[in-house]
């Protein structure tokens, strides 16, 4: 008799700390109202130091190459969000061979996906994207023709395609308001439409000999403008 009551007791203890717990838990890890919007920073910076050219992996020489990045981050709790970013690049590729080639491209790359803290509440996230492009390259081609003149001719190619994109980032604090993020990454992309070789493409970057399947790495700095934040 005795014993069913402390076995009563017992179990009764038990519920009541699991419900303690659970309670604690949630008021520990509430959902988070806090979101941020930002820009890249660091992209253009280096290509203008290079006087606004600079070489590729394939071949020829990348000049007039401009890109701009805008990214929103919305904070799930203090270890999960989701994150955005819309972008826009254009330039030229220009090569100097028997056949002078001048390719210019414009194009709009979407990223979407989430990120996780590696450590609860750590400055240090890892997170995968998708990604989804849309560029236009247009080709101007000559043949010198030393006896009849040079023979000219234009092509536009419309290549778009959808990938993967996972990422490395710390984020720095200035203050409440402002973060600095630094990301290092890694982009794939498999080509749905178009043709020809790409050895720079928007959102991916610039890229080895490849043809359907191009990947590439960089890192950059992000600047965001944090609302609603929790410290």
């Amino acid at each position: 008799m005795i014993l069913g009551h402390v076995l009563a007791l017992s179990v009764s203890a038990q519920r009541i700390r699991s419900d303690s717990t659970t309670a604690t838990d949630s008021a520990v890890v509430p959902p988070s109202k806090e979101f941020s919007v930002g820009i890249d920073v660091f992209r253009n910076i280096p290509f203008l130091l290079l006087g606004n050219h600079a070489a590729l992996i394939m071949g020829g020489e990348l000049r007039n190459r401009l890109i701009f990045e805008g990214t929103f981050r919305k904070k799930l709790n203090p270890d999960q969000s989701w994150v955005g970013l819309l972008g826009y690049a254009k330039g030229e590729i220009y090569y100097s061979n028997d056949v002078e080639e001048n390719n210019k491209f414009w194009g709009w790359y979407g990223k979407g996906g989430k990120e996780w803290a590696v450590f609860r509440g750590n400055h240090t996230k890892i997170g995968l994207l998708g990604i989804v492009t849309y560029v236009h390259y247009r080709t101007a081609l000559r043949f010198r023709g030393p006896t009849f003149g040079d023979y000219t001719e234009t092509r536009e190619i419309v290549n778009a395609g959808i990938g993967g994109e996972p990422y490395f980032a710390y984020d720095f604090f200035p203050n409440s308001r402002w973060m600095l993020r630094w990301i290092t990454r890694v982009s794939f992309q498999q080509r749905l439409t178009g043709e020809g070789y790409t050895p720079y493409y928007p959102g991916i970057g610039n890229v080895p000999a490849s043809y359907n399947l191009i990947v590439s790495g960089g890192t950059t700095l992000q600047l965001h403008y944090r609302f609603r934040p929790e410290r």
